[in-house]
């Protein structure tokens, strides 16, 4: 992981490739902390340091991984990621990232959710969730990383519709 990540061609890419190391469970928290820890690695490793705590904290692609950061910069409640939820045939489905307190789900979609049974399932979950009383809102993962502007208005009017303030900011 580390290797592949300090040779990648950008910053972004290195992200990338520890985000889908977790995602596929190749590797454990504790397998990365040790990782961290040899000092002899040191191409990145600022790049990779965050990449791994984001990663380890829940997030499961880059696009998550800067979801959070433009969320920290923004002033906004960190969320949770890849929370659980049962859906009504009561299996197990995984929220991108969740704001519980005010009932906001962010769903991130990369280019594999464009194929069309991969779509409409995305749909059929989306209404799931909104026939539950939580506010949905999808962004394309190019969104996030070209449009964090537009991002971060939608979230934060969603949050404040969910009846989150920011510090010091009146009722």
């Amino acid at each position: 992981m580390i290797d592949a990540a300090q040779w990648a061609f950008s910053d972004t890419e290195a992200i990338s490739l520890v985000a889908s190391v977790f995602q596929q469970r190749l590797v454990t928290v504790e397998q990365a902390a040790a990782i961290l820890r040899d000092g002899r690695w040191r191409r990145r490793r600022k790049v990779i340091e965050g990449a791994v705590v984001d990663a380890a904290g829940g997030s499961e692609s880059a696009y998550e991984i800067e979801f959070l950061r433009l969320c920290r910069r923004a002033g906004l409640p960190e969320p949770s990621r890849q929370a659980v939820r049962r859906d009504r045939d009561g299996r197990h489905r995984y929220r991108d990232v969740f704001f519980e307190r005010w009932r906001v789900q962010v769903e991130i979609d990369g280019s594999q959710h464009m194929e069309v049974r991969g779509w409409y399932a995305d749909m059929r979950a989306g209404n799931e969730i909104a026939i539950s009383g939580v506010r949905l809102l999808r962004f394309p993962g190019w969104a996030v990383r070209y449009r964090p502007e537009e991002v971060v208005a939608d979230v934060r009017a969603a949050l404040r519709a969910g009846g989150w303030r920011a510090v010091g900011e009146a009722a």
